[in-house]
Parts: C-alpha cells; structure tokens; sequence
C-alpha cells in the first residue's frame, strides 16, 4: 500500500490515474531514464497532460540507518520535500514540489519523489554554446540572486556544484535543485561560505575572475536587500569574501581531489571493469584485472588488447616506438578512432620486485590513480582510459597530445625579442600551471622539460600538460624541500635557453600563484643552490642560475 502526500500542483500536472497505484509500471512503461546513481536512486521524466511533464525520483532506503532517518522523518527525500515546499512558499526559485509517496517492501522503503520538471532548462556543464562576456555576467548575477534568496530563507544547500543548478537561458532564470542534503536554520557566515566554495570549486576553471567578482558582489546586494541589512553595506564587503573564499577552496579542493580519487577503482557512470565493459571473452589470456572509463570505444579498446596481448606490441606497424628498456616500454599507437599512450611497466624476475609486488600495486596502478587524483584538482595532465595488469608488468593507456612538444624544444623555437610577447605567454603559463599545482599541495617529482610538454591553441596562447607523474606525491602541505625540488629541477632543465629576465619573470608570476606567504629570498637561494649543482653534474660546469 502506498501512501502519498500531494499538493495543489499534482492537480495541475494531472499525472495518469494509475501512476498513484503502480508508480514503478507507469514509469516503465511512460517515462524516460535521465539518470541511474548510486544508493538505489534513479530519475524519471513522465509525460502528463497539457503537454506538460513530471520529474519522478525513485529512491529504495535499504541500510538501517536509511530507514532509522525516515521514521525520524529526517531521510533525504523527506529533507527534499519539505524544503522545496519551504521555499516555493518563500518566492525562491526551485521546482515545484508534486508528491511524495512511499511503500514498504520487505526490509526497505520505497519512495517516490515527484516535483515539476523545469522545461528547456540546462546544467551549467551542458550549456552550449558558452555564453559571451555580458551574458555571462547577467547569468551570474541571476545566480546570484538565487543562491541569495535559498540564504536568506535560512537554507543552506550542503551540495551547491553546478549540476544542482538549471539555467533557463531565454529567461535569464536559474532554479535550485537536489536539496537532499540542505539544511534548515539561520545558517552562519562559515555555512554560507562553505556553499560559495563549493561553487567556486565547480566554476573557478570555466569562468573568468570578472564573472565571479559580479557574482559575489551581486550576491551580498540581495542577501543584504533580503535580510533588511542594506545600511550596513560599505561597498568592500567583497573584497573579505572573495579572499575568504579563496582561502578555504584550497582545503576543499585537496579533500574533494583525495575523495574522489578512489572512483577510477570502482564500477560507476564514468568507470568500469575491464572484464564487465567488453566481455570476459574478449579479454586476453593472462590480463588478470583493469579498469577502462566508459567513454573508450569498445570497438577501439577490442583492438587495443589484441594489440597488446602480442608481448612484442611495441614492434606493431602502427605503433612508434618511444621508449623501450628494462624497466619500461613506451610507445604511440595510431588507430582510425584515435591515437593512445602506451606505457608498460616490465616486471623483472628479482628478489626485490617481488617483494615490491607482494606488498604494493604495480607501478601502472599508482600511475592511474595519480592521475585521476591530479584531474580532479584540475592540474593538467593527459587523461588515462584504460589500466591493466598482465603477468609480464602493469600496462597504462592515455590520450595521446597531438603536436605537443616539450618545453626546451617550445622555447627554442621563441627566440630573443622578436617574439618576446609569445616568449613570456609560454612562460606565464607554464609557471601558472605549476603554481597551481603546489598550491594543491602535490609535487611532480621528476619535473624537467620532456614532462612539461606544451600544446599551443592558438598564436600567445599556449596550453601546458605535465606528464610521467610516477613519482608525484600527495600532502596536506607540501614540504619545503619538494617544493624547492621541482622548482630546481625545471630551472635547470631550461636554463640553456632562458635569460635572467626570463627566470624573474617566471617566479613573479609562479609566487602570484601561490595563496600561501613564501620567503621569496630564501627560495631564490635554495633554488639557485640545488639547479647549480644539478646542472654541473651534468653539463659539469659550476653556474648559479638567475
């Protein structure tokens, strides 16, 4: 028997009569799956009358706790439910609640979710094409207003990334979503803040600083108009929020990089087993395991493991041939559905590798978590597809850079003054990119000039990947000394073909970067002191560069 709380507007979608009795029929036979997540949770759009169409959740509460919250009438749906009446009722934008049903089954509690479905409204990640530079900044302040009318009603969301938000383009208007984890309760400066930084993690890569400036000063003009605060506005306020924000996105985003990082190792919308994604039949004889993300052809990944599965496929005609030693075998793999990065890490039958490969994952393993890990705070790095492990060593596959070359080989090719203003965009970007990632508290490890390879987008504007991050590490902070570490070794690798001016000019801009006060002499010194003896090792001249 299920029961159903319903509002004025079930009426006004006149959802089928036989919807309220068999719920799960009618949407499989009527409604259309936009998604399918984790914790027995899908959505459902379902047609109604007039045209007019009904967004449905389905959510089945299993574990103990689940059910425990619902009789407290504290669940997830029921949070959803009664803030989205909440705030209808409040006059802020979010879609209309319709009903809520639920039905024991067994151990578990069904429960449908059922509220207006925005038409002709978009995710800010589908909105294509991008918006210009006035439509971006009167979107953002229509944020803004938005995110200002949830606060000021004493809601903070606990989930605000720019999937929760639609955006109605034509009318400007932006509706909030999935408040499964708001809460209710004149929210503080910390929890208003906490949700800013949230969506500035989602929206600090894809929108320019102006943008976000107009929103934020937007946002503290509503809130003030909302809560009668007006008076108290000096016209600065932004100024300590924004470097509030700026403050604690860092630790956000480090956390957010550290949870995530464990997805690539699990069945899930963007990632699968190597085994479940093309058929076990179709894996090679002694593959043992491997993930794949679920974007790669199955088509292209069949013939890649045929390649592979040949010991010898780095002789394959359509493979160029990198790198091949006794510890690993690097090489190119051309395809008409796309060109890949082939990296084998070779086991060697010694003492000390197996007892590495009793008591580690292999090196490909560590390699592709690494790299997820270093997307996720949005460093770039080439995206790896596919991972696997094979009795003669772990084998990592990524997208290849197409008419990338490295950084020694870019600044060759910028030359004196004559192209001086290309010469310091390359240089400002390569320094930006390793800003960020120290302030993201990681190091490269083996950072010289064939792992930062350069792809030029367009004439002054270049794009820089930092790739072979097998000795990248993690931390809370990162250390002085690995700091210093990288630094050096990039200075050294470069010095030949950089003046004084430009290794100025690249430390001003990399300590522009960094959110975190430096000894700027210190660091010059220590930098200096390590590139001196890292280039008379191997040049075997005595130099102090810069």
């Amino acid at each position: 028997m299920i029961t159903w709380l319903r509002t004025d507007d079930a009426h006004r979608l006149a959802l089928p009569d036989e919807f309220w009795e068999a719920p799960d029929g009618v949407l499989a036979a009527h409604g259309r799956t936009l998604k399918s997540s984790a914790y027995h949770r899908t959505t459902h759009a379902l047609p109604c009358a007039a045209g007019q169409t009904a967004l449905v959740k389905r959510i089945e509460l299993c574990t103990l706790a689940e059910r425990l919250k619902w009789r407290l009438k504290r669940s997830a749906p029921q949070t959803e439910w009664h803030l989205l009446a909440m705030l209808k009722n409040a006059g802020c934008p979010v879609p209309a609640p319709v009903a809520l049903g639920c039905e024991r089954s067994g151990p578990s509690v069904r429960v449908w979710l059922v509220t207006e479905f925005i038409n002709d409204a978009v995710t800010f990640d589908q909105m294509r094409p991008v918006c210009g530079a006035g439509e971006a900044r009167a979107a953002a302040r229509s944020l803004a207003r938005t995110v200002a009318a949830m606060h000021a009603a004493g809601v903070w969301h606990g989930d605000l990334h720019s999937g929760n938000l639609l955006y109605v383009r034509e009318a400007c208007a932006w509706f909030v979503t999935d408040l499964q984890r708001a809460h209710l309760g004149r929210p503080g400066r910390h929890r208003l803040v906490g949700d800013l930084v949230q969506l500035q993690h989602c929206l600090g890569k894809k929108v320019r600083l102006g943008v976000r400036l107009a929103f934020l000063k937007a946002y503290l003009d509503a809130y003030a108009q909302l809560t009668g605060t007006q008076d108290e506005l000096t016209g600065g306020e932004w100024k300590s929020l924004f470097d509030d924000i700026r403050a604690r996105s860092r630790a956000y985003a480090i956390g957010q990089a550290r949870r995530r990082a464990g997805r690539c190792e699990q069945d899930n919308r963007d990632f699968a087993g190597l085994a479940a994604w093309i058929g076990r039949h179709a894996v090679p004889h002694g593959f043992i395991n491997g993930w794949v993300v679920r974007t790669l052809s199955r088509q292209l990944l069949g013939d890649l493991l045929t390649l592979l599965a040949d010991e010898n496929w780095f002789l394959s005609g359509d493979v160029t041939l990198l790198k091949n030693t006794r510890s690993v075998a690097v090489g190119v793999w051309r395809h008409p559905q796309g060109t890949l990065f082939i990296k084998q890490y070779m086991f060697r039958n010694t003492l000390h590798d197996k007892i590495l490969r009793a008591f580690k994952r292999s090196k490909a393993y560590r390699a592709w978590r690494r790299a997820w890990r270093l997307i996720h705070l949005h460093v770039p790095t080439p995206r790896p597809v596919m991972v696997v492990w094979t009795p003669r060593g772990g084998i990592l596959v990524s997208e290849y850079l197409d008419g990338a070359i490295t950084s020694e080989a870019a600044l060759r090719r910028l030359p004196g003054a004559a192209r001086q203003n290309e010469r310091r965009a390359l240089i400002r970007t390569v320094a930006a990119e390793l800003a960020h990632l120290h302030d993201c508290a990681a190091e490269h490890g083996d950072l010289k000039a064939s792992n930062a390879l350069v792809t030029g987008y367009a004439p002054g504007r270049f794009g820089v990947f930092f790739t072979d991050i097998d000795a990248a590490r993690f931390y809370t902070r990162i250390p002085w000394s690995r700091r210093v570490r990288d630094l050096a070794r990039l200075h050294a690798a470069l010095f030949p073909f950089a003046a004084d001016a430009d290794r100025r000019y690249f430390l001003r801009v990399y300590l522009s970067g960094i959110s975190e006060a430096l000894p700027v002499k210190a660091l010059i010194a220590a930098i200096g002191d390590r590139a001196a003896n890292k280039i008379m090792t191997k040049h075997g001249t005595r130099v102090r560069p810069g």
